[in-house]
């Protein structure tokens, strides 16, 4: 790959742009965390925490399997639209964000079909409450999850991070609240799992009408009047991988609590639940400067601009670590109040938030390794980081729950995640010749 030569006004220029894609992707992101934290809180009051349990249990079941139904469209979308608009190649770009829907969503509807028959199969082994909600989340929000998915891609690939997160984030969370608060006060009887799954899986449809409208109004009038032009093969080969590294980062993500779940019951599920809420709002920053720095990253390795890339990362390491730092104390502090917002017995989980912090911090300090990777088509060496993560994860998990309970979870998590991330930080220095962290990020802006 050829270094660009530097031009003060295009790093000018990439950097308003990043900072503008940043801020703005920020500010969605602080909004859908406080709806999302004030929905869960909801929910976990009307639902009590044996059915937010169960809620939280299968919605951690829909999402693994949407990654799978997705089959890595998400992926493709983020990356090919990016790069074809950077070549004016509007023909691919149509045809990519066609192919791509309509796979998802397809695969998403089979996928909801298969996992629907194994419940039934099943029967009177899984518990008549958690089965219901199990058949709701599969056959009706998982096809609309992967669809808003793929609609949220498309519309990211093309340089509008924060518009893309609005439906989704924060639509849908209102949405779903009014619809929850409106079933109780229509229903004399108490809300259950599989209704809120129902009113759930509407909203998100809701959600991805907007989506799609949005996506329409923004593409370019070239690719709406271009004939679509397929490239199947190479678009379904990176899509496999991606699609196998995204899964291994949910099953990640959703490990400590199927498992604590499993082998602890869904109280100390629910509980759970709440923690990790509370310590995802470390990786806001981490969300926001990724999602403008993908598609920067994309299109500076199609144009063959090293230098580019670099410092598109470098921007993303060093904003996504000065928000997470000062985010993560703060809740470490305020951490046991913040649960019992939830309601009686969610302040047990106050240890295991702790660790959850620290984890989180460790792994923004990483840098944005993997996209790095999956960006600039490294996507297999991406696939083995993570992999080697979820095995940890596993096998800590199961050691680490039955002796030690939701700390152990956490601990698991926190441990695992940073193995998987200091093994893409290798990765990225040896296929790449560069350091992703924030300290070496640091360390350059120091030296300039």
């Amino acid at each position: 790959m050829m270094d660009a030569p530097e031009q003060p006004d295009a790093r000018r220029h990439e950097r308003n742009v990043f900072a503008r894609g940043a801020t703005g992707t920020l500010a969605i992101q602080v909004v859908r965390v406080a709806a999302v934290f004030g929905l869960n809180v909801l929910l976990a009051r009307l639902l009590g925490k044996i059915a937010f349990g169960r809620f939280s249990y299968a919605t951690s079941i829909v999402t693994i399997l949407s990654v799978l139904a997705c089959l890595g469209m998400d992926g493709v979308l983020l990356r090919f639209v990016a790069a074809y608009r950077a070549t004016a190649d509007w023909a691919k770009l149509r045809g990519v964000i066609r192919w791509g829907v309509w796979v998802a969503v397809a695969a998403a509807a089979g996928v909801g079909l298969i996992g629907s028959g194994v419940v039934v199969l099943l029967g009177d082994r899984i518990a008549p409450d958690l089965r219901a909600a199990l058949l709701v989340a599969l056959s009706a929000l998982l096809p609309a999850v992967a669809l808003i998915t793929v609609l949220q891609a498309s519309l990211r690939s093309l340089g509008r991070p924060a518009l893309a997160s609005l439906p989704r984030f924060i639509i849908r969370p209102g949405l779903l609240a009014a619809a929850v608060v409106a079933w109780v006060i229509i229903h004399p009887v108490e809300i259950d799992a599989a209704v809120a799954l129902g009113l759930d899986a509407g909203a998100m449809l809701l959600a991805a009408a907007l989506l799609y409208l949005s996506l329409r109004g923004r593409l370019d009038p070239s690719v709406r009047q271009s004939r679509p032009l397929y490239a199947i093969g190479e678009w379904t080969g990176v899509g496999l991988m991606l699609m196998i590294t995204a899964a291994l980062h949910t099953i990640n993500s959703q490990t400590d609590l199927l498992m604590l779940g499993v082998l602890r019951g869904m109280g100390d599920a629910g509980a759970y639940k709440a923690a990790v809420q509370i310590s995802l709002l470390v990786m806001l920053g981490n969300v926001a400067a990724n999602a403008i720095a993908a598609s920067m990253i994309a299109s500076a390795h199609a144009s063959e601009d090293s230098v580019a890339m670099r410092r598109a990362a470098s921007r993303a390491a060093l904003a996504a670590t000065a928000f997470a730092v000062p985010v993560a104390a703060g809740l470490g502090v305020a951490g046991g109040w913040l649960l019992g917002v939830f309601g009686e017995g969610f302040a047990v989980a106050w240890a295991a938030l702790g660790v959850l912090l620290a984890g989180y911090v460790l792994n923004t300090i990483a840098g944005p390794a993997g996209l790095l990777l999956t960006m600039t088509g490294r996507q297999k060496q991406a696939a083995v980081a993570v992999g080697i993560g979820v095995l940890a994860n596993i096998i800590l998990n199961a050691a680490l729950i039955p002796a030690m309970g939701l700390l152990g979870a956490a601990t698991a998590t926190a441990v695992s995640m940073t193995i998987g991330q200091v093994c893409m930080v290798v990765a990225v220095r040896r296929r790449m010749g560069l350091w992703p962290t924030a300290l070496h990020a640091l360390r350059r802006v120091g030296r300039a």
